[in-house]
């Protein structure tokens, strides 16, 4: 969409949204760019990191959160020098013109920027496609994927979705997919294609396609990096615990997000979701606490009813700290012994030492993933800690 830049009845510019905007939810998806053109000059208001919420009503939208112009114009410079300097040496690709662009902002318009700054045809595609119901399936998928283009800069999304670490509970698809990607890089390509894969968390990509790729970049701030490192780090180890059962390739504990950013846990949340192909359902505790308080326990049996209806869903459950000693925990219990495997549950609070013991037995909210730095981790911990030793000395 474009509207014209009037000033003083003259068109002196215009103002472009590109890609996508949901008017339902009065928010920009994932894919939307905001920018201002004047002249020959452009500037880039923000990218939109959270994907839409298809509902006539948002009640809580996620707060918006832009990459800066600094850190964009660097990552596009980057790629496109190191693609620049494959392409003038005129030798063999052997894998290492591909890039793994990584983190919670979005890739995919800085792959679309690498290709404008090469002068090269610009191809998307969704990794999740390479997924069919038998092996053979896949691998032709593969070989189509790279076989028969021209030259272009290829951007391959959600690849952190068909690349998992091998033998982990995941199923057999995409054990074979990760291991004909790893072939793929490994020989010449016919013809010169760019290729930069889009993940959410580098720990959620295989080893062995780091090793094969020419770099693995972070989109964002240099500053936010170690943190959603150690996040995914995290978050991998629950995931790759040992599990032998039904539904193993959706099972995943549920989990608590602690820290004190609740807009970082928010997107920790959506990302995981997004990278796992799950339907997030999200919900405040405050205002399950209000519903509680006027129907009963109707209110935490509808919320489990529609993750369930969802399913494979992440029920997101925001401020949790809110709950505190409530007679509606006891609810929350009976229907986290009793939920659907395909329906995961992440709650956010500031400590989860504060929270009921009841919530935190096996089975339940049992593992906890803190949103920030490793060295802040310690401190954090140990204030809660202190929290909760002055609480139980307060007594009931």
């Amino acid at each position: 969409m474009q509207f014209p830049f009037v000033r003083n009845g003259v068109k002196s510019g215009e103002f472009r949204v590109i890609a996508t905007l949901p008017m339902t939810t009065v928010m920009f998806s994932t894919s939307t760019k905001i920018e201002v053109r004047q002249g020959n000059e452009v500037s880039q208001m923000g990218i939109g990191v959270h994907h839409p919420i298809f509902h006539p009503t948002v009640q809580n939208p996620p707060e918006a959160a832009t990459v800066g112009l600094e850190t964009v114009s660097q990552l596009i410079d980057h790629i496109s020098q190191k693609f620049l300097s494959y392409r003038n040496s005129k030798r063999p690709t052997h894998g290492k013109c591909s890039v793994v662009l990584y983190g919670p902002y979005q890739n995919k318009e800085i792959a679309r920027g690498v290709a404008h700054t090469m002068n090269m045809r610009f191809e998307y595609t969704d990794a999740s496609k390479l997924i069919k119901d038998y092996p053979d399936d896949s691998v032709a998928a593969v070989d189509e994927l790279f076989t028969g283009r021209g030259p272009c800069v290829l951007f391959i999304d959600r690849f952190d979705n068909v690349a998992p670490e091998v033998g982990r509970g995941y199923s057999y698809i995409t054990d074979v997919i990760a291991a004909k990607l790893k072939l793929t890089l490994d020989e010449p390509l016919e013809n010169l294609v760019f290729i930069i894969a889009g993940a959410r968390w580098r720990s959620f990509v295989e080893p062995g396609i780091h090793s094969r790729v020419s770099d693995v970049l972070f989109c964002g701030p240099q500053e936010e990096q170690q943190e959603w490192d150690s996040v995914g780090t995290c978050l991998r180890r629950l995931m790759t615990l040992p599990y032998k059962g039904e539904h193993s390739r959706w099972r995943t504990p549920s989990v608590v997000l602690y820290g004190w950013n609740s807009s970082q846990m928010w997107n920790v949340a959506s990302s995981f979701a997004a990278c796992r192909s799950l339907k997030l359902v999200r919900a405040e505790a405050s205002h399950l606490l209000r519903l509680y308080n006027r129907v009963g326990h109707a209110a935490v049996a509808d919320l489990f009813l529609r993750a369930t209806c969802e399913r494979p869903a992440l029920l997101f459950i925001d401020s949790f700290d809110t709950v505190g000693d409530h007679a509606m925990i006891n609810e929350l219990c009976v229907h986290l012994d009793n939920m659907d495997r395909q329906v995961h549950v992440f709650v956010a609070v500031r400590w989860w030492q504060l929270m009921n013991p009841q919530l935190l037995e096996a089975g339940r909210l049992d593992k906890q993933v803190f949103c920030g730095t490793a060295t802040t981790k310690v401190l954090w911990d140990y204030v809660g800690n202190q929290l909760l030793r002055h609480q139980q000395s307060r007594g009931p």
